[in-house]
């Protein structure tokens, strides 16, 4: 015991735990504020409505993933001030291009996805999606920036103001015209609200100038470093259409009101993600890229951030895990009981997610986005197999439980290959 207490004594003095209670503390008091605001928000809006919001984020979460092609991995790669400045305007352009593409395909398909889920209202809101695409496009860049430079009360900021207004925003039209458009405006305030806070707050020396680059410059680049393209594209697009895959398959064969009861559950069950897991990695990516480019065993730095998160994570799980159904019922009203059922099958898997989520940007640092391609289209095989299973009529809960088991498999080889990773040793994974 006096180990363990004197390990998490010299965790919280060191640097890197000052900068993530200032991450933490900000998202701290953001799900706070969503913790207050959520069961009034469920009582204004119906489990459908909620379905539909989800069905929308889940294809704007999918489709996103090519806006920039992974390129703004490079705003934290790269070494010199310069190419960081190329790297911005590599990933402004791509994401500006794609925005213009994706409206396109939207004319063309948001007619038939609305028919697949059996929603006519989701015709109309597809239309927004690649507004939703330029503004989160051009936020993470900004993200990236002021990560590289350390600014972190500032991301504090932005995020504890997108947590408000995206509630109250909600809260507000609901109230008024009891429409999901509160819903949706909601959701758009907290994705433009970023890109103009964050462009204003930052620095100087991180508001790069067109006129300072070329085109041949930017080309050579995207050249250079075809591997995020080839491999780190496709493999979050993957990657992200595996985790939205849940709400495809629920939308399509058990309803949008399924949709919204699963929605709810992944977002309480994310709230240590989001208020631990999340701050560690915003922390953690600049630290491994850093230690590794000083061709320096990041292995340490790994094993230092998995225990305390393992341990948290298991004491969380634990304590909470027979009471989730009377607890959602409590908290959001009667028809939501069935929620903290769905979260007591995929408790496990948040609990995987929970510590992999910091670990896993290994990969990007040690540049081994074929492995974690490889990976992944294996998992994706699995899920798609799984879906199939659920068409043959096996419940929602069958269906969450065959998911549950998968990802949580792919979370733990990654978090053993990560490690790998870290001591160097080009040998041990080549």
């Amino acid at each position: 015991m006096e180990k363990l207490i004197s390990y998490f004594r010299k965790l919280t003095m060191s640097t890197f735990a000052k900068n993530v209670s200032v991450l933490g503390s900000s998202t701290l008091i953001a799900q706070l504020v969503s913790i207050i605001s959520a069961p009034l928000l469920y009582r204004i809006y119906s489990k459908e409505q909620y379905g539909l919001l989800g069905i929308y984020m889940a294809i704007t979460g999918v489709v996103g993933v090519v806006s920039t092609l992974q390129y703004t991995h490079l705003i934290l790669l790269e070494r010199d001030n310069e190419r960081v400045g190329t790297a911005v305007w590599l990933n402004r352009g791509l994401n500006i291009g794609f925005s213009f593409v994706s409206f396109g395909i939207v004319l063309l398909l948001r007619g038939i996805i609305a028919k697949y889920f059996e929603i006519p209202q989701l015709k109309f809101w597809l239309l927004f999606l690649p507004l939703s695409i330029f503004f989160s496009g051009q936020s993470e860049i900004y993200r990236k920036l002021a990560n590289r430079e350390n600014k972190f009360k500032i991301l504090s900021i932005n995020n504890l103001s997108v947590a408000i207004l995206t509630p109250a925003t909600s809260i507000l039209i609901g109230v008024l015209t009891n429409s999901v458009a509160g819903l949706f405006v909601g959701l758009l305030v907290g994705q433009i609200l970023p890109t103009i806070f964050l462009k204003i707050s930052l620095p100087q020396e991180c508001k790069f100038q067109l006129s300072n680059q070329n085109l041949k410059s930017i080309k050579k680049m995207a050249s250079e470093n075809k591997h995020f393209f080839l491999y780190s594209t496709p493999t979050e697009l993957i990657n992200r259409f595996a985790s939205h895959l849940p709400v495809f398959v629920i939308g399509g064969i058990f309803g949008s009101g399924s949709v919204g009861i699963y929605n709810l559950c992944v977002r309480m069950l994310g709230l240590p993600i989001d208020l631990i897991s999340s701050s560690i990695t915003e922390v953690l990516k600049p630290k491994l890229s850093v230690t590794y480019n000083l061709d320096k065993s990041c292995r340490e730095i790994l094993i230092g951030v998995i225990k305390p998160l393992l341990i948290i994570g298991i004491i969380g799980l634990i304590s909470i895990f027979y009471f989730l159904p009377a607890l959602f019922a409590f908290v959001f009203g009667e028809e939501w009981r069935e929620a903290g059922k769905f979260a007591q099958v995929l408790s496990f898997l948040y609990l995987a997610r929970f510590v992999a989520r910091p670990v896993v940007y290994m990969y990007f640092v040690a540049r081994k986005q074929k492995e974690y391609l490889l990976i992944h289209l294996i998992y994706i095989f699995c899920l798609l197999v799984s879906y199939f299973i659920a068409k043959t009529g096996i419940s929602i809960y069958e269906f969450l439980i065959l998911y549950s088991i998968i990802y949580s498999i792919m979370y733990i080889v990654q978090i053993y290959r990560s490690l790998k990773f870290s001591k160097l040793d080009n040998s041990i994974y080549s």
